[in-house]
């Protein structure tokens, strides 16, 4: 019996930073999300019992994107004084989004390009098909985004992400507790 473990394969590999960075983006997204959604409810609703029905029943059906854009109205009308000493890190939101959107929504390429990437480069490749509406023949109707996620642009993300998480729990602090 040998006793040895196999050495993974880079598909097992890219699996596994797949999942890893997936997981990370996923949260901090997750976290970002709901302090978004608290701080609406704060903004309209003056009992924890009013915030909770209203993002329970408003608030949180809504897709993350028009959750950003209510949020940005809300801190541009009625915290100025926040939303200037944090501009750069609030504007961050869209890009949190829109790469949360990828790692949930995009399948992980193990093309033998990508594992090529992946092993020369340390890169991994989400792809999503698109269907072309310029295709002229039907093996063409289908043809694939591409986002290349570096360890670099990895790392940038993730503190791009927690520095959100982080000015959004400092925001929450600012506003008044709202009544029991």
């Amino acid at each position: 019996m040998n006793n040895q473990s196999a050495k993974p394969t880079v598909e097992q590999l890219i699996n596994g930073s797949a999942k890893d960075i997936r997981g990370i983006m996923i949260e901090n997204a997750v976290e970002i999300e709901r302090m978004m959604e608290y701080y609406i409810g704060k903004c309209f609703c003056r009992t924890e019992e009013k915030i909770t029905e209203m993002i329970m029943l408003i608030i949180a059906p809504m897709q993350f994107t028009q959750k950003k854009e209510l949020f940005m109205f809300l801190i541009t009308s009625h915290n100025k004084k926040f939303l200037n000493k944090h501009k750069s890190i609030l504007s961050s939101a869209g890009s949190v989004i829109k790469h949360r959107n990828i790692f949930a929504h995009w399948s992980v390429d193990y093309s033998s390009i990508a594992e090529d990437d992946f092993v020369k480069k340390q890169v991994l490749h989400f792809v999503k098909l698109k269907r072309s509406d310029k295709a002229k023949i039907r093996k063409d109707l289908l043809y694939p985004d591409k986002e290349t996620y570096s360890e670099k642009k990895i790392n940038a993300l993730i503190k791009e992400s927690v520095d959100l998480n982080n000015c959004l729990r400092e925001l929450l602090k600012w506003t008044n507790a709202p009544s029991k």
